[in-house]
């Protein structure tokens, strides 16, 4: 068994039980909201660096 078989099956105890813990206390409106949040932070990540993998280097955005 690999490393990274071992750290999923604590993930997959843990992570539902951390998001439960806190939807109990925050709301769970709450954490989907906060979970949207993310989701579309990740994707407006995504279309921007895509967008630069095309480009040279001088011009991609925060290089001089």
């Amino acid at each position: 068994m690999g490393y990274d078989t071992l750290a999923q099956h604590p993930g997959q105890v843990l992570g539902p039980l951390a998001v439960g813990f806190v939807g109990g206390h925050v709301g769970m409106p709450d954490m989907f909201i906060g979970r949207a949040v993310i989701v579309f932070g990740g994707a407006a990540f995504i279309w921007v660096v895509s967008r630069q993998a095309g480009r040279p280097k001088s011009e991609m955005v925060g290089t001089q």
